[in-house]
C-alpha cells in the first residue's frame, strides 16, 4: 500500500514537471523554438557558420509550413494534413541534402 502511494505521488511529479516544460515550449515564439532546434543541430552535426545559417533558414521555413497546417484543422481532413506532413518533412530533408555533408546526413539519418 505504501509503495503504490510512493509510486502515484513520483507519477504526478513527473507528470505535472513534463507538462510545465512542454507548456512553455508550446508558448515559445516560432524563431527561437527554430534557433533552439538549429543550436542542436550545430552541436549534434558541427555545422560551419555558412551552413548554421542555411539550416535556421530552412528550419524556420519548415516552422512556418507546419504552423500554416496546423492553421487549416477546420477546412482539411487528418488524413490530407497528414499526407501534406509527410510531403513538407520531404521538402525539408531535400533541402538538407544540398547543405549538409555526407557524414552530416548520416547522422542526421538522411537518406
Amino acid at each position: 500500500m505504501k509503495r503504490k502511494k510512493i509510486v502515484i505521488v513520483t507519477l504526478v511529479v513527473l507528470a505535472t514537471i513534463f507538462g510545465t516544460k512542454s507548456l512553455l515550449w508550446a508558448q515559445k515564439p516560432h524563431q527561437e523554438k527554430v534557433q533552439h532546434i538549429t543550436e542542436r543541430m550545430t552541436k549534434k552535426l558541427d555545422l560551419s557558420q555558412e551552413q548554421k545559417e542555411k539550416v535556421y533558414v530552412i528550419n524556420l521555413k519548415k516552422a512556418e509550413a507546419y504552423q500554416e497546417l496546423k492553421n487549416t484543422r477546420g477546412n482539411t481532413s487528418r488524413k490530407e494534413r497528414k499526407q501534406q506532413f509527410k510531403i513538407k518533412i520531404a521538402e525539408w530533408k531535400n533541402e538538407l541534402k544540398t547543405v549538409l555533408n555526407e557524414q552530416q546526413l548520416k547522422k542526421m539519418r538522411i537518406e
